[in-house]
């Protein structure tokens, strides 16, 4: 542990830092500019023909038309990142943390209870 934050000083001021900078230095600003660094390194290393950029809000059309493929009938396009389906998601990983804690206390409750018998 002596060295944890000799550690963490370093991922943060390093490669860690640049890429995802502090909105205490930097005030926000610079998430823009990592993009832009980022999206000017793509135009760079991949040819133009094989690099798509597209809004995933636009469904299958023109990510079928990159790929050379038809656009999938009777699929919809997935959209798992909507309020509705975040909510649902969330809800379901609430009711299995419940259910895992039921398991665990209801397991103490019955170990205490024989236990107890036990003693008695």
């Amino acid at each position: 542990m002596r060295h944890f934050s000799a550690w963490t000083s370093a991922m943060r001021d390093g490669r860690w830092g640049e890429v995802f900078p502090s909105r205490k230095t930097t005030g926000g600003a610079q998430e823009g500019q990592v993009w832009e660094r980022h999206l000017a390194f793509l135009k760079e290393h991949v040819p133009p023909e094989k690099l798509v950029f597209f809004d995933v809000r636009d469904g299958w059309e023109p990510l079928c038309k990159a790929l050379g493929r038809e656009v999938p009938k009777g699929i919809d396009f997935p959209r798992s990142n909507d309020s509705k389906a975040m909510e649902e998601i969330f809800r379901n990983e609430i009711r299995t943390g419940l259910r895992r804690w039921a398991m665990v206390l209801g397991t103490a409750a019955v170990m205490f209870w024989g236990w107890r018998s036990y003693m008695a």
